[in-house]
């Protein structure tokens, strides 16, 4: 019983998801999201293609459950020293198309680890606009959120799942030989992540994820990159210390602009946005302040993440001002790889991974999810960003003073930062991460 994947990666994310047979049952509802035409040889194609007017989207639960999920998984790993990076909308994504199917009390855990909602047909008609507005046409950035489901063969679905999955998040159906061929299989989903991805994501799944247990895997994938509204010039970017939570120092390359952004601070933290070409993205930095000067203790670092939620998030934007700022930066570029499955079980859900698993509403058989892998990709440089978000974008213009203006706030992220990726209608998080060492 085994095998399979779920991955997600900024600028490009994905989830896949194994589930295999057990010796035993339980399950629920919900799901995920479109964008492609895939051919794969030996394998049977169902796609279908749904277009959702996204007007009048006014719904944030969707949004709301997603942000908290993504905060409370944050919260198992702000303790590493290594950096974090991950999308939190991707594994919501990858998970709500697993409850769909799952009943009992299997579909009662997932529920309270994930905050769906308790009227399924409204979740799914947010997701089926959410999923709309990311694969949305000809704007200035590239954004797209896609779904898929990979089936055993000679394993039939229950129908009114199969068209869930197509209606409400887009996803495409194909079948392939996971008993007969199970690494020509594994080929095949890791070709369509890595089509997915603009090949920067290869072999998601590793050797021996398929098995001939696997009855389905299902995938997500989000990307993006997007240009800065306000792009950083190049020739003042410049050789600088970034001092470690460890209290040692290395050199960056930090980029720097004066600019009008949006801008906040506590006594604890300060906070910038800042938005992308089209002002639909944005990223906002987390800054705690002088934390490198309290290393030993953790310093602000660890007042900022103690207090950080959803709500608090909320409030936090909506204090924010538009304000002159001197914006220091590092570039960053790095690789993020995740087995979900001990974290999952750890939030709520062990019922999923077990032999007691109940995901009836799929189709035939005692299945259990076998494993869930995340991978995230994310590079911040002078002119734009690579992964998954979601921006607003305020810059605010001054007339001729009377008085003299206020000096500017100096932003300066030379310490470990939060960073969030955010889809500005719904703010949505599409990425969630902390540099804790650039040059990692």
């Amino acid at each position: 019983m085994d095998k399979q994947i779920m991955t997600g990666f900024v600028v490009f994310l994905i989830m896949i998801m194994g589930i295999g047979v057990h010796g035993c049952v339980n399950p629920n509802n919900w799901t995920g999201d479109n964008k492609t035409n895939h051919t794969t040889n030996n394998s049977t194609n169902y796609s279908t293609n749904n277009s959702v007017s996204t007007n009048n989207f006014t719904s944030t639960d969707l949004a709301s459950a997603n942000n908290q999920f993504a905060i409370d998984l944050y919260s198992d790993y702000k303790s590493e020293n290594d950096n974090i990076f991950f999308s939190p909308w991707s594994i919501s994504s990858a998970l709500a198309m697993t409850y769909e199917g799952a009943r009992g009390q299997t579909a009662t855990e997932m529920a309270k680890v994930f905050y769906f909602p308790s009227n399924l047909s409204e979740m799914e008609s947010d997701y089926q606009i959410m999923n709309s507005l990311l694969n949305k046409k000809n704007r200035s950035y590239s954004l797209w959120n896609a779904n898929s489901l990979w089936i055993e063969k000679t394993y039939t679905l229950n129908s009114s799942y199969a068209s869930k999955m197509q209606t409400y998040y887009g996803g495409i159906i194909a079948s392939l030989d996971f008993k007969q061929e199970p690494d020509e299989s594994r080929t095949v989903i890791n070709n369509w992540v890595e089509n997915k991805t603009n090949d920067h994501i290869k072999d998601i799944l590793p050797s021996g994820s398929i098995t001939t247990d696997t009855r389905l895997v299902l995938a997500n994938a989000i990307y993006m990159k997007a240009n800065w509204s306000e792009p950083f010039d190049k020739n003042l970017t410049q050789e600088k210390e970034f001092y470690l939570s460890s209290g040692q120092k290395t050199k960056v390359s930090m980029m720097y602009q004066q600019e009008h952004f949006r801008y906040g601070e506590t006594n604890e933290f300060q906070m910038v946005e800042l938005p992308y070409a089209g002002n639909e993205l944005s990223m906002l930095v987390i800054l705690p302040k002088d934390d490198f000067l309290a290393s030993i203790t953790g310093g602000n670092m660890k007042a900022v993440e103690n207090s950080l939620s959803a709500q608090n998030l909320a409030k936090w934007k909506k204090e924010m001002k538009t304000e002159d700022v001197k914006l220091s930066l590092p570039k960053f570029k790095f690789e993020t790889e995740y087995q979900l499955g001990k974290q999952l079980k750890k939030m709520g859900m062990p019922t999923a991974f077990s032999q007691y698993a109940d995901f009836s509403g799929i189709g035939p058989e005692n299945l259990a999810i076998s494993e869930v892998f995340h991978k995230a990709f994310v590079e911040v440089d002078e002119q734009s960003t690579e992964a998954a978000a979601a921006t607003v974008v305020v810059i605010g213009t001054t007339s001729a003073p009377i008085t003299q203006p206020p000096p500017p706030k100096v932003f300066n992220a030379n310490h470990p930062f939060i960073f969030i990726i955010q889809e500005r209608s719904t703010c949505a998080i599409l990425f969630l991460g902390k540099v804790n060492d650039p040059t990692k």
